[in-house]
């Protein structure tokens, strides 16, 4: 309605100040004074940034509450369709978005500059770090945009972002960035090291560029706040490309490991309590009972503090650690399966075994799950009431058949998350919630 509407106005206005139309065939070129940096930024990226348009199926009942179950009565299906934005950073069709702009979609279209739509599908995504990467279903090479760094980013460099605010395809907005290091807490995620911008960000630019006066790739667009306008966020590049090697490989962003840990000291700050010897802390100079009162600028006074820091790291970035009397600069380490493994275990207090190979042992009825052979006086596993003989069936909706499976989940279990235990104690059935 909108459309034609205004249609008829624009073609009258053009038809009274064109006259005969000569200039409508023939355009002027605009005077060079007015390729300005941020147009010339504008044409030269704008060919790589994509319109994302997702469908996802829901369940609800009548009074709108949703289920993921299909045996549930009285639920009817029906489809919601969303949008956003992405920017293609490989010519091979590779683009990067916001991992909320793709939540459960079940199928996933993208829009050229040039009106071309192709099908795309999703490499990786992880929620942790709300970022995404899809590869474009099409043979041909695609333009893409030039990588920048965020590690010399100036409060007051202008910025340009470019996407698809409430469906207004390659809608661009200039700003200036507005503060550097800010932390954010939305719904129930911490998120680390944001850029702030006071270009507008709409909703539908979620996962589309922020760049730099020369065009070239310095951020995400990923949220805005609720509060008030000209208060926009974005993803720092140097963390996207970091995140984006492990999304391409592992199809997650492997959580970071420093091979320390901390507890809370009389004073500001937190004390290191033990060192892995040869692991990041180590090799930075960390030692026991030094003291730990910032990251990335940020004091860190309680335990949460710590933890939330170091689930938003990633392998291979530097870190800066305030310590009490210096600045230690961590390159974080990656957390592998066998770190996990280990993690897992002490972290809970427990040691397990194969329900196939132990079930006369336990008198189990079941023969697929992990048994728990031996769980900790006053641990986190006894703390919750699990014992030794009791089977894990499943964790956070992921079944443990077997150890080996167990051991390839254990690095996605995040350190200050809630561990969703099924677990089979003789006959029954029971629901244990671990803190992890």
């Amino acid at each position: 309605m909108r459309t034609s509407a205004l249609y008829p106005l624009i073609f009258s206005t053009a038809v009274v100040c064109l006259g005969a139309g000569v200039e409508a065939r023939h355009p002027r070129r605009p005077n060079p004074l007015r390729m300005t940096p941020v147009v010339i930024a504008v044409r030269k990226v704008s060919p790589a940034v994509i319109n994302v348009f997702t469908t996802r199926t829901i369940r609800e009942n009548p009074f709108g509450i949703q289920s993921q179950w299909n045996s549930d009565p009285y639920y009817q299906t029906r489809k919601v369709t969303s949008l956003g934005s992405g920017v293609i950073i490989d010519p091979r069709g590779y683009a990067v978005t916001n991992e909320h702009v793709l939540s459960r979609a079940t199928k996933i279209k993208v829009q050229l500059s040039d009106n071309r739509v192709f099908t795309a599908r999703v490499i990786g995504a992880d929620r942790r770090f709300d970022l995404a990467v899809l590869q474009i279903q099409t043979g041909h090479r695609l333009p893409s945009v030039t990588m920048g760094t965020s590690s010399d980013l100036m409060s007051g460099e202008p910025v340009i972002a470019i996407g698809n605010p409430f469906g207004l395809s390659h809608t661009v907005s200039v700003g200036v960035i507005s503060a550097l290091h800010r932390r954010l807490k939305i719904r129930n995620h911490v998120y680390e090291d944001f850029i702030q911008t006071d270009a507008a960000i709409n909703p539908g630019n979620s996962g589309g560029p922020l760049l730099n006066i020369l065009g070239q790739l310095i951020g995400i667009n990923t949220a805005i706040h609720k509060g008030g306008s000209g208060i926009g966020f974005a993803i720092p590049i140097d963390r996207v490309k970091q995140a984006v090697r492990d999304l391409l490989r592992f199809g997650h962003v492997r959580g970071g490991y420093l091979g320390m840990s901390v507890t809370p000291y009389q004073g500001p700050g937190l004390v290191v309590t033990s060192v892995v010897s040869g692991g990041p802390a180590a090799r930075a100079g960390i030692h026991v009972r030094d003291v730990v009162l910032g990251i990335r600028g940020k004091a860190i006074n309680a335990t949460q503090d710590f933890t939330d820091a170091v689930a938003h790291m990633i392998p291979g970035e530097r870190v800066a650690f305030q310590l009490q009397n210096r600045i230690a600069r961590i390159t974080i380490g990656a957390y592998t399966a066998p770190i996990a493994w280990r993690q897992f275990q002490l972290r809970l207090g427990i040691r397990v075994g194969n329900a196939a190979t132990l079930a006369t042992r336990y008198h189990l009825s079941v023969t697929r799950g992990i048994v728990l052979t031996w769980v900790k006086r006053s641990g986190v596993a006894w703390r919750v009431g699990l014992r030794a003989g009791d089977v894990i069936l499943r964790i956070n909706r992921k079944l443990t058949a077997n150890t080996a499976q167990l051991y390839r989940l254990a690095p996605i279990f995040r350190l200050g998350t809630t561990l969703v235990m099924i677990v089979q104690r003789k006959t029954a059935l029971y629901r244990a919630t671990v803190p992890y």
